[in-house]
């Protein structure tokens, strides 16, 4: 291969196919740098904003960082805030409650038939009961395998409830 020419020459003669060629190839070079110099001109504003907030960013993290990690402030920063403490407790009563009525309610059948002597009018089942849902209320840890007999499963206070109603039906159709 030959080297190139260290200067280059144009010919003076042009025809107008070539001049029509180099205004096309002019107004595209001119072109493509007006783009470049447009990006460069948008991405520049960009790039120092981007800088400037990472650095804020980092600061800003170190700086709570440290802010945070200070031991005396664990308990405060940790520390339950009453009204939630307040509504805890009351829902835990309240489910503690219903717990306690869902299992009184299931017993009630059994109890009356216990203190009456009567058995299931309705021939239903004891698993079919109207309040048999108190299993699924019930944590599984503390849920009963099998049931014996109504008065160990009972309160006293609602076995002596029943018995007290029952004495009152009995004395109402006795005549009193």
């Amino acid at each position: 291969l030959k080297e190139p020419p260290q200067i280059l020459e144009v010919s003076d003669s042009k025809n107008e196919q070539e001049e029509l060629e180099i205004a096309v190839t002019r107004l595209l070079v001119s072109s493509y740098f007006q783009i470049v110099s447009k990006n460069l001109q948008d991405m520049v504003p960009k790039a120092v904003v981007y800088f400037m907030v990472n650095a804020v960013k980092t600061g800003l993290q170190k700086r709570l960082v440290q802010l945070l990690y200070k031991e005396d402030l664990f308990n405060t920063l940790t520390k339950e805030h009453e009204n939630v403490a307040i509504k805890r407790d009351r829902c835990q009563k309240g489910l503690k409650a219903l717990h306690q009525a869902a299992q009184v309610l299931d017993n009630i059948p059994s109890l009356l038939s216990h203190v009456t002597g009567l058995d299931n009018r309705l021939g239903t089942p004891q698993s079919h009961r109207r309040y048999s849902h108190t299993h699924e209320l019930t944590p599984k840890s503390q849920r009963k395998k099998g049931r014996t007999g109504a008065k160990e499963n009972s309160d006293p206070n609602i076995i002596h409830s029943v018995e007290k109603m029952g004495a009152f039906k009995e004395e109402k159709w006795a005549g009193g």
